[in-house]
C-alpha cells in the first residue's frame, strides 16, 4: 500500500512538474520550464528530455549549445518518444544544428516513429521513398507510407501520394495500397 502511494506521489508530482513546464513554455518562460524539466528529463522523463532538446537547439532559456541539444533528443528518441525521433530525423536529413548530413540516420528515426504509426513519420519516410534519400528509391514504399499518412486526412501527404501515383503502374499502385491495408503499427496511434 505504501509503495503503490508513494509511486502515485511522486509520478503525480512529475506530471505536475511537466505541466508546470509545459505552461511555462506556452507563457514564453523558458528559464522556469527548464527548471521544471531538468530534473525530469535526469530521472528519464522523454518529454522532458525532448522539451529540453527543443529550449538548447533554440537557445531559448538558456544558452544555445547543440551538443546538449542532441543529447536530450537522442535519450528521449531512444526511449521510443515519436516527436524525438521525428525532430532527430529532420536534423540529420537537413544537416542543421550542429548534425552532420546523413539520410540514412534521418530515415533511421523516420522510420523508428512511422513503425508506431506516426502520422507525421509516415509522411517524412514516404518522402525520403519517393526522393531516395537514404534509401533506394522506391515509389511502391513511397505511396505506401504516404498513403498511411493521409489516412489522418492530411492534405499534403494525399496530395504526395497522388504525385506519386502518377509515376507508378496500375499493378505497383495496386501492391502499394495492399501493403498499407495489411500494415499494422508496432503500438497504437
Amino acid at each position: 500500500m505504501k509503495v503503490a502511494l508513494l509511486l502515485f506521489l511522486v509520478t503525480g508530482s512529475a506530471l505536475a512538474d511537466l505541466a508546470a513546464g509545459q505552461q511555462a513554455m506556452k507563457n514564453g518562460d523558458y528559464v522556469t520550464a527548464f527548471k521544471e524539466f531538468l530534473p525530469l528529463a535526469k530521472e528519464g522523463n522523454a518529454v522532458a528530455q525532448l522539451y529540453l532538446g527543443f529550449l538548447y537547439d533554440e537557445g531559448e532559456g538558456v544558452p544555445r549549445d547543440y551538443k546538449e541539444a542532441a543529447k536530450w533528443y537522442r535519450s528521449a528518441a531512444e526511449q521510443g518518444q515519436a516527436d524525438a525521433q521525428i525532430y532527430l530525423g529532420m536534423k540529420y536529413e537537413k544537416g542543421e544544428s550542429g548534425f552532420s548530413r546523413d539520410y540514412q540516420e534521418a530515415v533511421k528515426w523516420y522510420r523508428l516513429a512511422a513503425e508506431r504509426g506516426n502520422s507525421m513519420a509516415e509522411y517524412l519516410l514516404g518522402y525520403m521513398y519517393l526522393q531516395g534519400f537514404g534509401v533506394p528509391q522506391d515509389y511502391i514504399e513511397a505511396h505506401m507510407w504516404l498513403n498511411l499518412a493521409g489516412a489522418s486526412g492530411d492534405e499534403t501527404s494525399i496530395n504526395a501520394r497522388d504525385f506519386v501515383a502518377g509515376k507508378m503502374t496500375p499493378g505497383q499502385i495496386a501492391e502499394a495500397q495492399r501493403r498499407a491495408k495489411e500494415w499494422k503499427p508496432k503500438t497504437s496511434r
